[in-house]
């Protein structure tokens, strides 16, 4: 399982070693017929938390725009790419509106 909290500083992402495990009973390989012939087992591990850079998004943002005006560079997302966005919200909404 994957935790990612925006609200931490230095705990941005948490991956837990954790899940459920179907265990049979006395290990035999066998169709399921009733509630006793299985057992759920559960599995708790290590919690890993990877370290990241943190970078705040609106300035990396602003900054990708200032660069791109400096280097005429073409923007990760332009125009175009907002256009279509807009496009997909505008299909989307009408096919909403239609099923009502």
């Amino acid at each position: 399982m994957v935790v990612y909290n925006d609200v931490s500083t230095d705990r941005k992402i948490m991956v837990y070693d954790k899940g459920i495990d179907k265990t049979l009973q006395n290990n035999l390989k066998h169709e399921i017929y009733d509630y006793a012939s299985f057992q759920l087992k559960n599995r708790v591990g290590d919690i890993i938390i990877p370290k990241i850079d943190f970078k705040e998004p609106l300035a990396l943002e602003c900054q990708h725009f200032i660069d791109c005006i400096l280097k005429k560079e073409k923007p990760i997302t332009d125009g175009i790419s907002g256009m279509h966005v807009v496009d997909i919200l505008e299909k989307a909404q009408k096919n909403l509106d239609q099923s009502l």
